[in-house]
């Protein structure tokens, strides 16, 4: 079997299992939390055991399940920083946090570390800073922390024996 069918069946396999399982366990507990547990249940938690998965198929050090997951997770991490200055912001120059439907604010990374910093009493200017800056700073930070001293890229390319 090629790689690509690898992936789309480890994909496939995972989906399922996300969606046929893992949901509908989770359904009646999560429905009454706040919003930041949504987000790391299914934005950080899901996205990266998907990663970690589809990293591991592809790799050829089939032993090294730890790096994979290093790699999922600290690309999860760059992922939603970049994510947090893309198109709708959830917070407006004056530090107010915007729930249009339109921006789909309760998907959206920025609007659930808003409604963090807000409910530590971070108001205004310096929420809007607070959420695009220091929040993005902190995310690539961990993200690096978790890759340790080695490049990113050349732990990628180690893992897929590139």
């Amino acid at each position: 079997m090629n790689k690509a069918a690898k992936i789309i069946l480890a994909f496939g396999a995972v989906c399922a299992l996300t969606f046929f399982v893992i949901v509908p366990w989770i359904e009646t507990w999560i429905e009454n939390q706040p919003i930041w547990v949504y987000f790391i249940v299914f934005y950080f938690l899901i996205f990266t055991l998907i990663s970690s998965i589809l990293y591991f198929v592809v790799s050829k050090k089939k032993k090294d399940i730890k790096a994979a997951f290093r790699i999922a997770s600290s690309s999860t991490l760059i992922v939603m920083a970049i994510d947090l200055y893309l198109p709708s912001w959830a917070v407006d120059s004056q530090g107010n946090i915007l729930t249009s439907e339109t921006i789909g604010y309760f998907g959206s990374i920025d609007y659930v570390f808003a409604t963090f910093w807000n409910s530590l009493g971070i108001t205004g200017p310096l929420l809007m800073f607070f959420t695009y800056v220091f929040t993005g700073m902190i995310l690539l930070s961990i993200a690096l922390l978790i890759m340790g001293t080695k490049n990113f890229v050349s732990e990628v390319k180690r893992v897929m024996n590139v």
